[in-house]
């Protein structure tokens, strides 16, 4: 399977200073539309409404932090759904144990020989769980003789369907995360050449206006992305 490498940014900043950047040039773009068309008919007053849309859609757009927080609550869900089916069979081996005294081959019918292997293994633990609640089922009248209930061999199938739910919803995040952080990343590049395209061409236009040539010059430090620092430009020269 051919690796694709990941999409990196193209602007050395944080992102949040970009898009700020970014509206600043839509601003002074839109004041100064006549002089920005006259000199490239496609900087036009579509071309920034388009570029607003984007940026606007950039806001909205999920961040990786968000994502990853994300996955650790499903996470966190999974863990703690094994730690709940893990603590419901050993409730249970006693009542097990009561009704089939030193019966192995029956102790195995509930999933007793594939316990050890699942109880850490999320894939492993749903097929136990689905084993253990057939047994139940199976034998629920002599279990419910030795006084367990309905309602703990109902608990076994609601741990399985929550385990499974968890655990697919778990994977469709993992699974999702590189698409959509790549995603926006690849938005965002798309605002910042935006940007580009308008600010070279304000700064040939204003070429002999300082005050005006400043505000299609973007001053940032740091390595991009999220929580990149960025430093406050200087102030444009008199």
């Amino acid at each position: 399977m051919v690796k694709v490498p990941p999409v990196k940014r193209t602007y050395a900043m944080s992102d949040g200073k970009m898009l700020q950047i970014s509206r600043g040039t839509a601003n002074a773009a839109e004041e100064d539309i006549a002089d920005l068309t006259a000199y490239d008919p496609n900087i036009d007053m579509p071309f920034i409404t388009h570029m607003r849309g984007r940026i606007t859609l950039s806001d909205s757009f999920v961040k990786d932090t968000t994502v990853l927080a994300q996955q650790t609550g499903k996470t966190a869900t999974v863990e703690q759904t094994m730690t709940n089916c893990r603590d419901h069979f050993t409730n249970s081996k006693r009542f097990i144990e009561l009704a089939f005294p030193n019966n192995i081959p029956v102790w195995n019918e509930f999933g007793y020989n594939l316990y050890s292997a699942a109880r850490d293994s999320q894939v492993l633990m749903i097929e136990f769980m689905q084993t253990f609640y057939t047994a139940s089922e199976k034998y629920k009248d002599l279990l419910i003789a030795r006084k367990y209930t309905q309602e703990k061999i109902d608990l076994s199938k609601t741990l399985h369907d929550s385990l499974l739910t968890a655990d697919d919803a778990q994977e469709s995040s993992k699974n999702s995360r590189p698409i959509t952080t790549q995603e926006r990343i690849e938005l965002l590049n798309t605002v910042w050449a935006d940007r580009e395209t308008i600010a070279s061409a304000g700064r040939e236009v204003f070429k002999n206006n300082p005050a005006k040539r400043a505000r299609y010059v973007a001053y940032s430090g740091g390595s991009g992305g999220e929580d990149a620092p960025t430093e406050t430009p200087p102030a444009p020269a008199q």
